[in-house]
């Protein structure tokens, strides 16, 4: 039941990205309800969607299970890894 309810969190809070961000996110990857891939669309300057993710990432989260949020640009390139509530609790690059 516990996996059940992170699954919904993890697929929740990445769709207030969606939402909040639209035209900058060709498609999220879910690997499991702690680990997903978000890859930005072709033309997108994924400096831009950091930093305008960055200051307001903090208040879309609403859950306490561990989740790994790596972003990729539109080859496959890892640009950032986000952390939420692991052992080093914050963002990291």
């Amino acid at each position: 039941m516990t996996r059940l309810i992170e699954r919904h969190n993890t697929h929740a809070f990445i769709e207030k990205i969606k939402l909040e961000w639209p035209g900058f996110i060709e498609t999220a990857r879910y690997m499991n309800e702690r680990l997903v891939f978000i890859q930005l669309l072709e033309n997108v300057d994924e400096y831009a969607f950091t930093s305008t993710l960055m200051p307001k990432l903090g208040a879309l989260v609403d859950f306490n299970h561990p989740l790994e949020i790596f972003i990729l640009n539109y080859d496959g390139v890892s640009l950032e890894h986000l952390r939420f509530n692991c052992e080093a609790i914050g963002v990291s690059a």
